[in-house]
């Protein structure tokens, strides 16, 4: 329901950092933009995603983060 998909929302924005940005996403970094990107990829829970270098332009520590958030969606299936 609705409650889970918030949860969800506000997991995905804590694991890709973006929880304190208060600013439109057309003023974010290009990282900034490559996590917002994966996390609307994500918070659907499809089954099967396509991403395109998805790290492209992120800083060392978010793009391992962002690796690990993606490795554990898969592993959770």
């Amino acid at each position: 329901g609705r409650e889970a998909d918030v949860d969800r929302i506000n997991y995905l924005l804590n694991e890709l950092e973006l929880v304190d940005e208060s600013k439109v996403a057309s003023k974010f970094s290009g990282g900034m933009r490559r996590r917002l990107s994966v996390g609307n990829a994500l918070v659907g829970g499809a089954n099967l995603v396509f991403l395109d270098e998805p790290s492209s332009g992120m800083d060392p520590l978010n793009r391992r983060r962002m690796w690990n958030l993606l490795k554990a969606e898969r592993d959770m299936g």
